[in-house]
């Protein structure tokens, strides 16, 4: 897997060498749209309350591990 700068220069390379305006018009008006788009998440009061609640239920060490879950979703499909 490419890290970023290797991602972004490849991605330029390929920008530099297309002669398809249409597909740089349609790439630009993506980057465009996505980039204003994107806004932070803000949780309510209730889903922080429940994800402290689960952090501290993690500590406690009440948690299942995925064999255990998957072994629990078999018996509720009741395979």
């Amino acid at each position: 897997m490419m890290n970023t700068n290797e991602l972004k220069n490849k991605l330029i390379d390929q920008i530099k060498a297309s002669t398809d305006n249409v597909l740089l018009e349609e790439l630009y008006n993506y980057l465009v749209q996505d980039n204003s788009t994107r806004e932070v998440y803000q949780l309510s009061e209730k889903q922080n309350l429940a994800i402290e609640e689960a952090r501290a239920q993690y500590k406690r060490g009440e948690f299942l591990t995925d064999e255990q879950s998957n072994k629990e979703i078999e018996e509720w499909l009741g395979k």
